[in-house]
């Protein structure tokens, strides 16, 4: 699965001229997300799976009509069948991805750096959104548009612990400049099974794509 959007992101960081704004961004990943499938797939090492864009989502065991999570749209979300699981309610899971902007906006009242936290890793947490909900991780991606990725870990790291929520945290140690970085951060959230949850976040750096701050 990350192998899939990992490609879809490097194939977008090579872009020029991208749109500002998270919507479409969004649009624009959906074609490359099935653009990877389609090459990786030719390596043996594809999903053969399309993404669901901007889908109310999808239900899952022990949700009802009246579900608030049903009402909920994720940027993305991929089917994944068990196809060992005898009850197909519980056999049809969904990875779910949530996309957003990163970096310092000009207006006051949309930091994007605590959004990142506010509408995006927390809406993995709550019964309100219960994105992840019967799957055992999710991933965010963070489009960086302007100043440096480990400045922009500091304030999401400190955005987190405000909300009691652990730390995003590099495998490698550090952030990769100009390129895709790997954040990992496992989430207790006993509203939402099962729990732990491990979130994975996925930072592209596209400051090279842009002239200043993105309003």
């Amino acid at each position: 699965m990350l192998g899939v959007v990992t490609y879809a992101l490097e194939l977008l960081r090579v872009q020029t001229a991208l749109p500002l704004k998270e919507p479409d961004l969004n649009f624009r990943m959906n074609s490359l997300l099935r653009d990877a499938d389609r090459r990786l797939s030719r390596q043996n090492q594809g999903l053969d799976k399309a993404p669901i864009w901007e889908a109310q989502s999808q239900p899952v065991a022990g949700d009802t009509a009246q579900t608030p999570r049903v009402k909920k749209k994720p940027d993305f979300q991929y089917e994944l069948v068990d196809t060992l699981e005898l009850d197909p309610d519980k056999a049809y899971k969904y990875y779910t991805i949530e996309c957003k902007r990163l970096g310092k906006s000009p207006k006051r009242d949309r930091p994007l750096n605590r959004q990142y936290v506010s509408d995006g890793i927390l809406r993995y947490v709550t019964e309100e959104h219960a994105y992840g909900k019967c799957s055992p991780s999710g991933a965010m991606i963070g489009y960086v548009q302007n100043i440096p990725p480990p400045q922009i870990l500091a304030e999401v790291n400190t955005f987190a612990g405000q909300r009691g929520l652990p730390p995003l945290n590099s495998p490698g140690g550090r952030l990769i400049t100009g390129e895709i970085s790997r954040l990992n951060q496992r989430l207790d959230r006993p509203e939402v099974p099962p729990t732990p949850f491990t979130l994975r976040h996925l930072w592209v750096d596209l400051r090279s794509s842009y002239d200043g701050l993105p309003d």
